[in-house]
Parts: C-alpha cells; sequence; structure tokens
C-alpha cells in the first residue's frame, strides 16, 4: 500500500546484498523472488531484527512471480545477482536469462527503469549479454565494454570465494528505452 519506486531483486539468497541495499534506499519497495525457504527465513529474521519495513519477499519462481504478480510498466528497477549458470551445455536450458523472460521482465520495466546484473560465468555473462542486446526495449549502458562493478552492490561472500578463486565478475547493466 505504500506508493513508492518499486525495484525488484530476483534471487537474493539469505539477503546479504538485498537487505543492505534496502537499507540505503528507504524510499524504495523492495520485492524479492527466492525459491529457497532457509533463505528466506535468514532474511525475514535479519529484517525483524534490522526494523526494515520496505522489502516484501515472495516465495515463487521470479518467472511466474513477476509474470502473475506485477502488471506492465511497473518496475523501476531490477537487480539479478549472480543467477544459477547451469554450466554444462545440456543445462543452460535451466538458465533464468532466456528470451522469453528477458521480454517478459522488460514489458514490467517501467520507461527508463533498470536492470542490473552479475555473474562469475563468462559464458553466462555472454548469453545474457546476448539475450538483453537483442531485446529491441533495452540499451546497454556499457555497449562496448561490461558494466563497471556497480559501487551500491556489497561484496557477498559468494563473489569473494569467486574472486579469491581467481574469476572475473562481469557486471552488466541495462535502461528500458521503449
Amino acid at each position: 500500500g505504500r506508493d513508492a519506486e518499486l525495484i525488484v531483486e530476483i534471487g537474493p539468497g539469505a539477503g546479504e546484498s538485498l537487505i543492505p541495499m534496502a537499507e540505503a534506499l528507504p524510499h524504495c519497495n523492495v520485492l524479492a523472488f527466492e525459491v529457497y525457504r532457509p533463505a528466506i527465513a535468514r532474511m525475514l529474521g535479519y529484517l525483524v531484527r534490522q526494523g526494515l519495513d520496505n522489502v516484501r519477499i515472495v516465495e515463487a519462481d521470479a518467472v511466474a512471480g513477476i509474470e502473475h504478480l506485477l502488471p506492465p510498466q511497473s518496475v523501476d528497477a531490477i537487480w539479478t545477482f549472480f543467477p544459477d549458470p547451469w554450466p554444462k551445455p545440456r543445462h543452460h536450458k535451466r538458465r533464468l536469462l532466456t528470451p522469453g523472460f528477458a521480454a517478459m521482465a522488460t514489458s514490467r520495466m517501467k520507461a527508463g527503469a533498470t536492470w542490473r546484473l552479475a555473474t562469475d560465468s563468462a559464458d553466462y555473462a555472454d548469453s545474457m549479454r546476448n539475450v538483453l542486446d537483442n531485446d529491441p526495449r533495452l540499451a546497454s549502458q556499457h555497449p562496448t565494454v561490461w558494466a563497471p562493478r556497480w559501487e551500491a552492490r556489497p561484496i557477498t561472500q559468494f563473489e569473494q570465494r569467486a574472486l579469491d578463486a581467481g574469476r572475473r565478475i562481469f557486471d552488466l547493466a541495462y535502461r528500458r528505452v521503449g
């Protein structure tokens, strides 16, 4: 019931990055789609302890949640950080970032809305870029290079492990243009 900018995070896990970012944006509504119940429980506990009231968590697959719960042109930002890369070629069909999902998610974004993504999988980063570059309603904010790391996104334990293992982090940033 609160009229505020709407940010959607897909798969925040236990909220290691979502919670600090939501704390920094108390004027925004943050809606998180997560399927892993223990992670949801940890997020809820932290939200209660911190007294954060601008975050809502939906225990649902993001594809179905975004499709059925969000009206067209209602979202101001989407965050998708480190989605499962499904690295084996036979599993690529399970990846979140497909042309169909991108088209549906983009339809929920307001004109000028941003979609920020990050992954430590070079193959998935290339795939994400290909999918999003081919959506005519999206424009890369860094079309010839990878986006710089978004300073507002805290480094999580997962990301730190990737860095410690020598894996590169690929950031992408897109804006809804049409």
